[in-house]
């Protein structure tokens, strides 16, 4: 016996979020009435750090580092009228599910004293969480079971029962750009190492076990005349 199970979904969500101004992504940052301070120019005089403004609150072109503007790739430009920081970038995307099962039982009757049962059961499942801007993330799972017994009659009134079987239980968290793009490559952020940017966090259960009952389920009946 044999069964196979799908389900697809899609669903289209809208994503809100807050992100800087045109003018903020090129070191503009006089939209905010709070001082920025220059981190160069602090000087200490016992207790006390004094620090230059920068003018109007513009960063220099020349203070931009490389890394930061390749980090706005995965910081879009606000999409929504008005001067507000606040939900100015709205984006329709897609969210996923895929998801497989597949079964398979046999039965097999070797003779009138043994019978075998044997299953094994797989399933795979792809879940698309989008996020803000290249920033969702990918859920893979893919479990598995296997399971074999056999029951043999030893006598009238002796059963014997074996089983062996083995579970497999994989859970891979990832980021949306796993197996598409190498990120972490392109920004070479001095300090940060070389990560596993494809298995994010990961899960992993592998289970074996054995039984074998004793010859133990004996029955004795005995009949009164």
């Amino acid at each position: 016996m044999s069964n196979y199970e799908g389900f697809r979904q899609r669903k289209q969500l809208r994503v809100t979020s807050d992100v800087p101004s045109v003018a903020m992504r090129s070191g503009n940052f006089s939209q905010i009435a709070a001082p920025i301070f220059d981190p160069a120019s602090h000087v200490q005089q016992g207790g006390t750090i004094t620090a230059q403004r920068f003018p109007n609150n513009v960063f220099p072109q020349s203070r931009l580092h490389r890394t930061s503007i390749r980090l706005l790739d995965f910081l879009p430009e606000p999409n929504q009228p008005g001067s507000s920081f606040s939900a100015n970038f709205q984006l329709g995307k897609s969210s996923l599910i895929d998801r497989d099962q597949f079964n398979q039982r046999i039965d097999f009757v070797e003779s009138a004293e043994s019978t075998w049962f044997g299953r094994y059961s797989w399933s795979s499942e792809l879940s698309l969480n989008p996020g803000l801007y290249l920033n969702g993330g990918k859920s893979v799972n893919d479990p598995w079971q296997a399971l074999i017994s056999n029951t043999r009659t030893l006598s009238p009134n002796l059963v014997n029962d074996f089983r062996f079987g083995v579970s497999r239980f994989s859970n891979n968290g990832v980021g949306e750009l796993a197996f598409v793009r190498d990120e972490l490559s392109e920004l070479n952020i001095p300090g940060v190492g070389k990560l596993n940017t494809v298995h994010l966090k990961k899960t992993k259960n592998f289970v074996i076990f054995c039984s074998r009952v004793p010859p133990r389920r004996w029955s004795h009946e005995r009949y009164g005349g």
